[in-house]
């Protein structure tokens, strides 16, 4: 994807997530967002700026469950960002329920958010205490997001 001269290579965020063994089983999901705040802890020269931004929705799917997410952003300009977070996500998964936690990591570029997130490990409760994953999301402005999690459990 090309933005005013910046090219992020496609495969810049896969290759930064921890690799391991093959994942056994895939979901997927649809994703909504209820609910955005978003707020500046730092203006910087011209529309740059860092801030903290809470998210929460809902997955419908092979994931299905609500969610809330805490960001730290940095935007080179209005339409470009880059963010990390972590996602507290409970619901049900593969016959089983609990909570799990994910790391994501990613870009908003051309009015779409795309991120690859990671399951904490040891941080499920209930029957996501051994879970581990690597997942995807994008997402258009204002529209439902798709998304997939290759997981397993130890």
């Amino acid at each position: 994807m090309s933005h005013g001269g910046y090219r992020r290579p496609e495969s810049a965020l896969r290759r930064s997530q921890p690799k391991g063994p093959p994942m056994t089983a895939k979901a997927t999901a649809k994703f909504q967002m209820k609910g955005w705040d978003e707020n500046p802890y730092a203006e910087l020269e011209g529309s740059k700026r860092l801030v903290r931004s809470s998210m929460n929705g809902s997955y419908e799917g092979d994931v299905a469950g609500e969610s809330s997410t805490e960001f730290l952003m940095a935007y080179s300009s209005d339409d470009l960002a880059t963010y990390v977070g972590i996602e507290r996500i409970e619901g049900k998964l593969g016959g089983r329920s609990g909570t799990f936690v994910m790391q994501v990591v990613g870009t908003f570029a051309g009015g779409v958010a795309r991120h690859d997130s990671t399951v904490i490990p040891g941080a499920g409760t209930g029957d996501f205490a051994a879970l581990r994953g690597r997942g995807t999301f994008e997402a258009p402005m204002g529209q439902t997001a798709e998304t997939t999690l290759d997981y397993d459990f130890e």
